[in-house]
This record gives structure tokens, sequence and C-alpha cells, in this order.
């Protein structure tokens, strides 16, 4: 089964629950892996850009990505985090934007530990 190294933010019931075999979840992982990393790259550009409007969209789409696979309290938090990209101007909202990168990169960090 696949299990991570750290358990912080992703769900292992909802995970074992979309698979029916080591195969396939593997490469259910992989693929979401691989979206989230290039959707966190995506956010960099947009925060050197400082494209408020690709940054609103990219929250959102971390966000629901994450709903698949985190638990409530992580994914709660990602919700608060796009709302207030929403209405933060740029500045105001970089804090958020950078919390929103480091909790992205702990799933991705969490679901590869359970890749190995």
């Amino acid at each position: 089964p696949v299990t991570p190294r750290s358990n912080h933010c992703i769900n292992l019931d909802t995970i074992h629950s979309l698979a029916e075999d080591d195969e396939t979840m593997q490469s259910i992982l992989s693929t979401f892996i691989e979206s989230f990393q290039n959707d966190l790259e995506k956010l960099t550009a947009a925060i050197a850009k400082k494209d408020s409007e690709q940054l609103v969209f990219l929250a959102h789409t971390l966000k629901g990505a994450s709903s698949n696979f985190c638990k409530e309290e992580i994914v709660k938090e990602l919700i608060n985090i796009e709302a207030y990209i929403k209405i933060a101007n740029f500045d105001d909202g970089l804090t958020y934007i950078e919390k929103l990168k480091t909790i992205s990169q702990s799933i991705i960090e969490e679901l590869q530990s359970a890749l190995k």
C-alpha cells in the first residue's frame, strides 16, 4: 500500500480508496504530482509578473486539486488563502501566496514519499 514517510497534509484513506492496486495508485499519484509541480512553476512565474488574475486562478486550481488528496484542515487553509488572494492587492497577498507555495510543496513531498 501507498504510505508516505510523513502524513501532515494528505489523507491516506482517500488515497487508498482511489485505486484497487498499487500500480494504478502509483499512476494516479505520479500524474497528480506532475500537474501540481507544473502549477507551482506557473505560480512562481505569476509572482514574478505580479499577475494577480493568474495568482487567483492558480490558488483556485491548487486548492481544488488538493481537495482530492488532502486532509480537511489543509483544504480549509487553502480555501482561506484563495479567498484572501482574491481580495488583497498584490503586495498584501504575497504572504498568503508564499504560504500557498509552502503548503503545495509539502503536499508534493508527502505524495512523492508515498511513491517510494
